[in-house]
Parts: structure tokens; sequence; C-alpha cells
């Protein structure tokens, strides 16, 4: 017990206007003793708790100040801190933290299920890595079994997907996503008609534009993915990296999501250097390099003049609203560890243009 419940109890006992002797007579005690557990200088019996607790209809978690559950504002804020943690403290300090406040919330599917994003954005820094995706799995199962939300349940299998993708476990991405796409239907476009219809064109609006942005960021995503499956069709590899940076100019995806333009750009290189094409490789890195120094750090997510009305919706509708995933230390060595710890570009270390994209980007991220 703390002080919480002095200070819960006496409020209780005032909002209900109950006096001490009512509440002693009640548990069986005398008013100096209940007297003593509003002043915190003493504390009942843990016998009494289910008493006390009927007298004042209320939980006895409740009547201990006890929160089993975290506010939206709490995990954000709490995720924030531990991915800072993990660039200032050891992994295992950090990781062991994690696990203490899983097991005290752990009946907020919310907040361990950030803890499960958290643990799988830093697997990579971990002693064991694949020990770590393990244990997000688990947590994943945990959420799966226990909650009652379909939604986190949704998350949690997404979650989980993604692990074993990392996991180079493609049957258990295929047994939880599916092997059959399905029929989009667009019900936001039936919602946008219903909100015009009564007369409110800000919500049809702000509708419409959560659509077109995640139909953006989802086509350019889909289509960068296919960039390697294109290596036996240079062809059709050089219209669907034509087509995609047309849509990072249209859509100025460099300012309104820079890593799926980061991703774009990357993966674009490393196709060009397997097609044997180092100038188009480089012109591709040129693009990463001047996205990177465009990032405003801390990195967050947000509209622009042609997306105005999304802001509203990516800060409540995102378990992490708008701040990135990881910590700004993290991002910036990895975006400058992406391209010169990657084999592919080994040979173009020693071109001036890539030693120039190195530097440039050491001199805009440290």
């Amino acid at each position: 017990m703390n002080l919480q419940f002095s200070t819960k109890m006496a409020n209780l006992r005032k909002g209900l206007q109950y006096t001490q002797d009512q509440v002693a007579q009640f548990v069986g005690v005398s008013k100096a003793a209940v007297s003593k557990w509003e002043k915190g200088l003493s504390y009942p019996d843990i016998a009494l708790l289910p008493k006390l607790a009927t007298f004042f209809s209320t939980t006895i978690d409740d009547l201990l100040g006890y929160e089993p559950q975290m506010t939206l504002d709490q995990i954000r804020k709490t995720y924030a801190r531990l991915a800072n943690d993990f660039n200032t403290k050891p992994y295992q300090e950090v990781e062991e933290e994690i696990n203490r406040l899983i097991e005290e919330y752990y009946s907020c599917n919310p907040f361990i299920f950030q803890m499960a994003v958290l643990l799988g954005n830093y697997s990579n820094i971990s002693a064991n890595p694949t020990e770590t995706m393990h244990r997000v799995l688990k947590i994943c199962d945990r959420i799966k079994n226990s909650s009652e939300d379909y939604q986190y349940v949704y998350k949690a299998n997404m979650l989980g997907a993604q692990i074993y993708l990392m996991l180079q476990q493609p049957e258990e991405v295929l047994r939880i996503v599916g092997e059959k796409v399905e029929i989009y239907y667009g019900s936001e476009m039936l919602m946008a008609s219903a909100y015009t219809l009564l007369s409110k064109p800000d919500e049809a609006m702000e509708t419409l534009q959560i659509s077109q942005y995640q139909h953006v960021i989802g086509l350019f995503s889909s289509a960068t993915e296919t960039l390697h499956l294109h290596l036996d069709k240079p062809a059709l590899f050089e219209e669907t990296v034509r087509r995609l940076h047309t849509m990072i100019e249209l859509f100025n995806l460099s300012k309104l999501n820079v890593n799926c333009a980061l991703v774009f750009y990357f993966k674009a290189a490393s196709g060009y250097m397997l097609l044997q094409n180092e100038e188009k490789a480089l012109e591709m890195l040129h693009y990463y390099g001047r996205a990177c120094a465009e990032i405003e750090f801390p990195i967050a997510l947000h509209g622009d003049d042609y997306f105005y009305r999304i802001e509203r919706w990516i800060t409540a509708t995102l378990d992490l609203g708008n701040m990135a995933p990881r910590d700004d230390a993290s991002i910036k060595r990895d975006l400058i560890a992406t391209i010169v710890e990657q084999p592919l570009f080994q040979s173009l270390h020693d071109r001036k243009e890539f030693k120039a994209i190195v530097m440039n980007l050491e001199h805009h991220l440290r």
C-alpha cells in the first residue's frame, strides 16, 4: 500500500458523505484506526480490504490506487522513454524494465502490444536477436489469447507475421495472413457520401483524404516491393523506378513519409547494382542522401498542404501517434550504416560520388 490508499479512501468517504464512525462500525474497527488510515499513519489489515471495497462500492484495486491500465498518452510517453533508453543504457537493463512493466500492466493489451513492437524494433541490438523475436511472438500469442478487442488481435497477428518474416519463416507468415488477396470494397467512400448527405463536408473531406493518403502509401510500398521481382525484366524494373520516383515528386513523399522514399531509393540502388549499372545506383543513392538531409528531427508523421486533413487521424488512430518507432540517434546511425554496410555497394566505396554521399550524410546526421 502507499499514500494513494489514504487519499483514495478519504476522498471516497467524503464523496459519499460517510463519517469515519460509519466506516469503523461497518468494518469492525475503531474510529481512531480509520483516522490513521486516512492520514497514512497506518494501514488496514489485508483481510479488511474486501469489506472496505464493498462499503465504498468499488474494487480493491481502485481502493489501493492500483492502475492495471495505461492511458494512450502514458503508453506513448513510456514507449518514447524506453526507446531512448536503448540508446543510452545497456540492452539487458532496458529489457528487464520492459519485462517488469509487462507483468505490472499484464491486462493492458494496448501497452503490452507496444512493448512487443518496441522489442521487435530493437531486436537487432540484443545479444540474441532470434531469442528476442521469439519473445515478441509469445507476447503476441498472449494478446490473442486474452484480448476481446478484435483490433488488437489483428495487430498482434500482423506483428507476428512481420516477426516470422524476419525469422525467415515464410510458411508461418502465410499461415497468419492467408494466401488469397481479399477484395477491397472501399467503405470509406460510402462514409464520405453519407457525411455529405448529412451536410458534414469537413468530415467527408477528412475521410477521403485519409483514404487517399493510405492508398498512396500502400501503392507506393507495394510497388517498391516489386522492384527485385523485376530484375529479370530490366525494362520493367526501369519503368517501375521511373513511376515511383515520379510519385515521390508528385506527392512530396520525401516530406510526407520519408521512410517510404528511403526504402525505395535503397532498393532501387541495390537493384541497379545487381543489374551492374553503377551510374544509376549512384543516382538513386544521391536521392537517398538528399532525402536524409531534408529530415527534420525528431521525425514525426504529418500531413502537408495537399493532405491537410489527416493530422488528427494520425494522432488519434496510430498507436504511437505521429512519433517515430525508434529513437533519433538509432535512426541516424542506421541511415548511414544502411548504405555503408550494404555488401552490394562495396565496389562503390572508392568512387568519389559515393564518398561525397557518405560525407554529406555524416554531416547532416551526426
